[in-house]
């Protein structure tokens, strides 16, 4: 290390060395901090690329805002009941008035948020493209149906 003295008797000495080795320490640190915020950026770009989209339950009228929707393979969708009234995020046609009111892609099995209370909200992640209907249970009469796009 190298020294000044400032003050008689007390020496200050400084961490940083002129070496060559020092130059090549500076370079691996440099290049290890290059490293370390290129990683951050891809594991962010591959952690934001799936997106969460929302659809809103209201009552008068019955519906689903917006009533269709596109979104990617991986991405979610949520739906808030923002409602007075109880709603239901139906894909099974089982559970349907009129099973026309629930189309889903091949291999895809059914599912439903069941029950929603005023302030609920149920999220699903859509990983196979194609075209999907869905309805709420207590609604379908007054045409509450939704539609979900899913592209690759």
């Amino acid at each position: 290390m190298t020294g000044k003295t400032f003050v008689k008797g007390i020496k200050m000495t400084s961490p940083y060395r002129t070496s060559r080795s020092h130059k090549h320490l500076n370079s691996i640190q440099r290049w290890c901090g290059a490293l370390v915020i290129a990683t951050a950026v891809i594991v962010s770009a591959s952690i934001s690329s799936a997106a969460t989209a929302t659809v809103k339950m209201t009552d008068t009228p019955a519906m689903y805002q917006p009533m269709k929707l596109t979104v990617k393979s991986g991405d979610t969708v949520e739906w808030d009941n923002n409602a007075s009234s109880l709603h239901t995020v139906t894909f099974d046609a089982s559970k349907a008035q009129d099973k026309s009111n629930v189309i889903l892609p091949a291999g895809v099995a059914p599912f439903d948020s069941g029950f929603m209370m005023p302030g609920g909200t149920f999220s699903h992640t859509f990983t196979t493209p194609g075209q999907y209907k869905y309805f709420c249970i207590p609604h379908e009469k007054d045409g509450m149906i939704g539609y979900v796009t899913v592209t690759k």
